[in-house]
């Protein structure tokens, strides 16, 4: 299921321009900030980035850089060859093919229709994707159409969920839950390095994990794929999986729904089971760092990401039942401190071992 010819010429169009925008451009920036002194040596990296913030607004690189950034989503979804208009032209088609995926291996999909999901999720326009991707069937489909061009912009060169799955695998789990699976690449990818073990995925977007059963059945992975919160798993028995994962899950959730997915997580890990998270927490390059990472949560509606940055997590992750935490950026190896040569997302792996009395205690009390 692709989009029309037109609307894929216009989504190169829109990459071949953010990569621009993600080298010379963001070099521009770069240069221009090195010019004026900034930051400062040492300079505090939330105060920083609020400074360069201030002293940059006149600067015509920066402001061409901020106006791509946002705008570029805009035309990518809205334009006159947008992909929210690609997916409603094919919609007729897409729930076919979703009802006909769906009707295979039934079971392994429960869109369970009473999940209520949080109010902050269904009034977000996560991405700047207009109404989100959780009410049309073809949402998940334009959702990962878009990928390409918003998340993994200037990691081309690292198959982050396939990394990240290999790195699960080492862990030899017999039962993996991935929380946020979205239309399935993690959880996909993670059926594919331990088809032995049982793979659960859940999500909060029916479209999503509609595309991912597809995705699943065409590939003959077995997946368990459900409708279920974050804040509470309430459908998965306690000590019920040796691993729990998210990708780029815990940035779109305000602090009280990322301590309550954690306490979540540890009751339904085995004692001893890994908490596995990659998310953006650990920014390389200081105040300018942070100066870029907070100006994308702003151009391209993530309204929590700057808020899990002010998060202990080892804190957070003591008090919701986990030990041995353990917080590096990711890819291994990659530079914790300088600034990337190109704009990039600052991939962060979260871990953490699961406490002997799990999260069910904690709960009750």
């Amino acid at each position: 299921m692709r989009p029309d010819y037109a609307t894929e010429v216009q989504q190169e169009l829109v990459l071949a321009v953010r990569r621009y925008w993600a080298g010379p451009l963001y070099g521009a920036v770069v240069e221009r900030a090195a010019r004026r002194g900034l930051p400062g040596p040492g300079e505090d990296p939330a105060a920083g980035a609020e400074r360069i913030e201030r002293e940059l607004a006149d600067d015509l690189a920066y402001q061409a850089f901020g106006w791509l950034e946002r705008n570029l989503q805009v035309v990518k979804y809205t334009g006159p060859r947008g992909l929210m208009k690609a997916g409603a032209r094919m919609a007729g088609e897409v729930t076919a093919e979703l009802d006909r995926a769906a009707a295979i291996c039934p079971d392994r999909l429960d869109l369970a229709p009473g999940v209520t999901a949080p109010g902050y999720y269904t009034e977000t326009d996560f991405h700047l994707m207009p109404g989100g991707i959780h009410s049309r069937d073809h949402d998940g489909l334009v959702y990962e159409w878009a990928a390409g061009s918003t998340t993994m912009m200037s990691n081309e060169a690292v198959e982050v969920h396939d990394g990240l799955a290999a790195h699960i695998a080492a862990l030899a789990p017999g039962r993996v839950l991935d929380v946020g699976c979205g239309f399935g690449r993690t959880v996909l990818a993670l059926a594919r390095v331990l088809p032995q073990a049982r793979i659960a995925g859940c999500d909060l977007s029916a479209p999503a994990l509609r595309l991912a059963h597809r995705h699943a059945v065409g590939e003959g992975l077995t997946v368990e794929l459900a409708r279920a919160r974050a804040e509470d798993l309430e459908r998965y028995a306690d000590g019920s999986f040796d691993v729990v994962t998210a990708t780029m899950l815990v940035h779109e959730m305000p602090p009280d729904s990322v301590r309550a997915f954690l306490r979540a997580a540890s009751r339904v890990l085995t004692p001893g089971g890994r908490l596995v998270v990659l998310d953006f927490y650990l920014i390389p390059g200081g105040a300018l760092g942070m100066f870029f990472h907070l100006g994308h949560a702003r151009r391209n509606g993530e309204p929590f990401m700057p808020a899990l940055l002010g998060l202990d997590l080892p804190a957070e992750l003591a008090g919701a039942g986990f030990a041995a935490a353990a917080i590096a950026p990711f890819p291994p190896g990659s530079d914790p401190d300088g600034l990337p040569g190109r704009w990039r997302l600052p991939w962060t792996l979260i871990e953490a071992t699961a406490g002997p009395d799990g999260g069910a205690d904690r709960d009750a009390a």
